[in-house]
């Protein structure tokens, strides 16, 4: 019996299955800082979430607690940094939800640039080996020249353009810009760096495709306290306001790039994630705040899941061989109406 080649087909496209929860394209997997480091999955064509990971009951290892980050990797599973009771780097299987500690140590951001994970904690950044756990020092405590840096409670960390890492730092209001090579830090915008309105306290930051950076600002020096997105040059450091709003239901605390590379941002006050229009500001809800069915979101840092090379490869080569047997049927049809 042959097999049904749309049934291959759907099996292709989907990227991978763990205790009754698929993960497919474009989902977003969010753990959340809720004490308990819950691992959402997050249906964006439904709003729908799932817990993927969460102790004692689903996947083993130990018990997360705060999470700041997540990085997907190659081989379908991802990095969290955690912290609070659990500070640590931890490996969750994409397919069981199991958790695994790699290191320990308490960072803001887990970044992946081709190479071995890069940690970004308050004032320094690290390599570190993700087989054996060991940290190797690039950047902060005498490592490297320029302006130190910290988050100041807050903050985030994303790769540039240029291959740097660019930090938001809540404390400074500014945006610094880390070369990974020489641990050489400065300052790209904020503290007299670039033009434009001034930086607010940052929560967080993200890189769009173009290589302009976002960066979401929580502004207290007002009353009421309001919320402010900025669009920030990477070679200049200019900035430009997007949008302000009331705080704290404009707050995005979190902030990513969506499958289509789009701009994600999770409102805690909101339980809700939301897709912004990075000129304008105009947002769109995703999940959460009524919308989509499962446990309510908390806030947390989000990751897209997108196709690996060799699924696009296997969809490609699934798309022809269905061409083929469609156009070979047909065919077929042709010459029993012609007899």
């Amino acid at each position: 019996m042959k097999p049904n080649i749309f049934a291959v087909i759907a099996l292709m496209m989907m990227s991978r299955v763990g205790f009754g929860v698929e993960i497919h394209s474009g989902d977003i997997v969010a753990p959340q800082s809720d004490n308990n480091g819950t691992i959402f999955v997050i249906h964006p064509n439904t709003g729908n979430r799932e817990v993927f990971s969460l102790y004692p009951s689903i996947g083993t290892g130990p018990q997360m607690s705060r999470p700041t980050s997540i990085a997907a990797l190659p081989n379908g599973g991802f990095l969290v940094t955690d912290t609070f009771t659990h500070p640590a780097l931890t490996l969750i299987n994409g397919t069981t939800g199991n958790r695994t500690d790699i290191t320990t140590g308490e960072f803001q951001t887990v970044l992946l640039d081709g190479g071995n994970p890069i940690l970004v904690g308050d004032g320094s950044v690290y390599r570190v080996n993700i087989s054996t756990g060991v940290k190797t020092l690039i950047s902060g405590q005498n490592v490297g020249s320029g302006p130190q840096f910290s988050f100041g409670g807050a903050g985030g960390a994303v790769l540039g353009a240029n291959g740097d890492v660019i930090v938001g730092s809540y404390g400074s209001s500014a945006v610094y810009d880390i070369n990974l090579t020489t641990g050489a830090r400065s300052i790209l915008s904020g503290s007299g760096h670039g033009s434009g309105p001034s930086l607010s306290n940052i929560m967080d930051v993200a890189a769009l495709p173009s290589g302009q950076i976002i960066a979401e600002g929580r502004d207290f020096t007002v009353s009421p306290a309001v919320n402010e997105l900025f669009r920030i040059d990477s070679i200049t450091g200019n900035r430009t306001l997007i949008s302000t709003g009331p705080y704290p239901d404009n707050e995005y605390e979190r902030l990513a790039l969506g499958a289509n590379g789009q701009l994600l941002g999770s409102v805690p006050s909101l339980n809700a994630i939301f897709s912004i229009d990075p000129t304008t500001g105009a947002r769109t809800l995703i999940s959460g705040d009524g919308l989509g069915s499962g446990p309510n979101l908390f806030w947390g840092d989000m990751v897209v899941v997108v196709p690996e090379p060799s699924s696009i490869i296997l969809l490609s080569c699934g798309i022809a061989i269905m061409a083929v047997a469609l156009h070979r049927r047909s065919m077929c049809r042709q010459s029993s109406s012609i007899r």
